[in-house]
């Protein structure tokens, strides 16, 4: 049988039939784009996803997406408002990593998303007078095994040990099942995450279990893999997926991305890192963090 591969939790769950016990869905509300927290209440109930326990909220940003720089604010401040909701309480200094390969666009949203993000405490060390309301915030671009020979959580770790952040959060890049989510869906977590998931790979997950402390994921999809596509196409025409699709032959290499995947990776990057600093320091709006970027 067929299985479409995806990241994002509400695709698993609708994969899987919908509902499942020990799952909960609530409508989060948000205005003007309203997202969907899910939340695994269970190891079965993860396992049958294939998810670990935690909170999914999903973010769908198509909405709005065409009218681009006059939405610009309202996508980052949902963004802040999602990511705000796994946030833990009593948040000290956060560690910001972005995840993948700079020099592969498709997998560049979490080096591109770091290079908006508020940079400040070095700033809170050396100008307490002017930086000292600012929550401390540190940012890491760890790069990928084949660049390092470096597993990245080894080195996530090495600077949780040596940094001492209160909390993790990772962008990462992710697959979809459905074209219509590429670079128009935000998936939040508070369950971690687990580098090249999106092509298929496994190896050092990053998640409170292994770091020590809290971890968020922040994740966008950027690719839907050949077959996944080709069943999805046959499935609009009302036609089943052939026999002889294998998700993980030939057509699983294959990553479909779209054609203007540099102009819109570059642009969703800036959401999520603008809506990141709006999360961690409240007391700042676009036009403030755009200075102190400048």
């Amino acid at each position: 049988m067929f299985t479409p591969r995806t990241d994002l939790a509400d695709e698993l769950l609708e994969i899987a039939g919908g509902k499942l016990p020990g799952i909960r869905i609530d409508e989060v509300v948000g205005d003007p784009l309203p997202a969907r927290m899910l939340t695994v209440e269970s190891d079965a109930a993860g396992e049958a996803i294939g998810k670990g326990r935690g909170r999914y909220i999903t973010l769908e940003l198509s909405r709005i997406w065409d009218r681009r720089e006059s939405c610009f604010a309202e996508c980052a401040n949902a963004v802040a408002d999602c990511l705000s909701r796994l946030l833990p309480k009593g948040l000290e200094s956060v560690l910001i990593v972005g995840l993948g390969n700079r020099h592969i666009t498709p997998d560049a949203l979490g080096p591109a998303c770091v290079d908006h993000i508020m940079v400040t405490r070095h700033l809170i060390h050396e100008l307490p007078d002017l930086f000292g309301a600012y929550r401390p915030v540190s940012a890491l671009q760890p790069g990928v095994l084949g660049l390092t020979g470096v597993e990245t959580g080894e080195i996530v770790k090495g600077v949780c040990e040596k940094s001492g952040p209160s909390a993790v959060i990772a962008v990462d890049a992710l697959a979809a099942r459905r074209v219509g989510r590429v670079l128009r869906t935000v998936q939040f977590t508070d369950s971690g995450i687990m580098p090249a998931s999106g092509l298929g790979q496994t190896r050092f997950p990053l998640s409170e279990q292994t770091l020590g402390i809290p971890c968020i994921a922040i994740g966008v999809p950027t690719v839907v893999d050949a077959a996944t596509l080709t069943a999805d196409v046959l499935e609009d025409a009302g036609m089943p997926p052939p026999a002889g699709i294998n998700p993980e032959g030939e057509y699983g290499r294959m990553l479909v991305t779209p054609r203007d995947i540099d102009a819109e990776v570059a642009c969703v990057a800036k959401i999520v890192g603008y809506g990141i600093n709006l999360a961690l320091q409240p007391g700042c709006d676009c036009e403030e963090i755009t200075a102190f970027l400048a």
